[in-house]
């Protein structure tokens, strides 16, 4: 890419912070995070730095949608070789929990121990970095570092994620005493040093910050104490690198995260949404291929380790659509797109599932 040339974001969005410039673009959630990537690129640093660095503010500022206790993905564009490879780093159960203790229970509530799985997100920070990272891993970590300590001001929104939070999970000392000041309209600080000491111990030792020494104790004996079964074996980054899956729709190829995530949602309902509609031109037929290919998603597919679904195969072929299929009401993932100054892409969401997790 010549000296000075932008590169620009398809569309700017009024509630999420975007920056653009010579040396590349980024979009999320929260100006914070949108400043941190933007200087990262400024340095001569990837859009893996940039991701990471925006991601791991998200963590502090946002942390109703994704947290170091939840998973990350990715897929990347690599400019020069034109290769798009895709990460997963969505963790497992406790080994010590089988299909058939939740059988017994009839369902999982998303509030409580039993939803909790093996942690990704730094991870799959750590991958990202080890394959495209330029910039040093420790530098990434400093303004969400920053932000932690020194507080940042609750916005609006903030506040009304807090009273959502309070209702569900206010008795917990940790919430009550990190957020419990956050009120009406928002404005307050905040602050979390207990965080900002976790993400220094990441940024000294990696992934091993996280998933080994203090930390790692911390969490085991937190989450055992209400009721978990998870053992030391357990706590380890489950970052994983895929093929993604391909799609052709109309001119452009789109690429997205094959199972054991949900981007199968994706080239179903553009699959679904050509066949009924070759014009693209109706919002209704948009809106019922997105509840059938959430409906094929919810019904069939699975984890490719456990069990025999191919998801090739689905896009292929689509069964039918369940007519009880319900689509996802609340929204819980963190965004975070990177493009560097060699054109290099990555794509990246964080999640906790629910907001505030479980």
């Amino acid at each position: 890419m010549a000296e000075g040339q932008h590169v620009e974001l398809i569309a700017d969005h009024p509630s999420r912070g975007s920056m653009r410039g010579p040396r590349g673009g980024v979009a999320c959630d929260h100006p914070l995070a949108a400043g941190a990537g933007m200087q990262v690129l400024r340095e001569g640093g990837s859009a893996a730095d940039a991701a990471i660095a925006m991601a791991a503010v998200m963590v502090v500022v946002q942390p109703q949608y994704s947290h170091l206790g939840g998973d990350s993905f990715a897929v990347c564009w690599d400019q020069q070789s034109g290769d798009v490879t895709a990460m997963n780093s969505s963790g497992p159960a406790p080994v010590r929990l089988d299909p058939e203790t939740y059988r017994k229970r009839g369902s999982i509530s998303i509030n409580g121990v039993d939803a909790v799985t093996v942690p990704g997100c730094v991870d799959g920070w750590s991958k990202l970095h080890e394959r495209y990272g330029r910039r040093p891993w420790a530098r990434l970590f400093d303004d969400a570092i920053a932000i932690a300590g020194d507080g940042f001001p609750a916005s609006r929104g903030f506040a009304r994620a807090v009273a959502a939070g309070r209702e569900r999970i206010y008795p917990a000392d940790f919430f009550r005493s990190v957020f419990g000041a956050v009120a009406g309209d928002g404005g307050q600080g905040v602050r979390q040093p207990a965080l900002a000491r976790t993400l220094q111990a990441i940024q000294a030792d990696n992934a091993s910050g996280f998933y080994e020494g203090d930390v790692a104790t911390a969490c085991l004996s937190a989450l055992n104490g209400r009721g978990a079964r998870f053992v030391p074996e357990d706590w380890t980054g489950p970052a994983r690198w895929y093929e993604p899956l391909a799609v052709r729709f109309g001119d452009v190829t789109v690429h997205t995260q094959p199972p054991p995530s949900r981007g199968l949602i994706l080239p179903l309902a553009l699959r679904a949404y050509e066949r009924a509609n070759p014009s693209r031109g109706s919002p209704v037929e948009a809106f019922k291929a997105t509840v059938e290919a959430f409906s094929v998603v919810n019904t069939y597919a699975g984890d490719p380790d456990v069990t025999a679904f191919d998801a090739a195969a689905t896009l292929r072929t689509p069964p039918a659509p369940s007519l009880i299929s319900t689509m996802p009401r609340d929204g819980d993932t963190t965004y975070i797109l990177a493009i560097d100054e060699a054109g290099n892409a990555v794509s990246f969401i964080q999640s906790i599932f629910a907001p505030w997790g479980s």
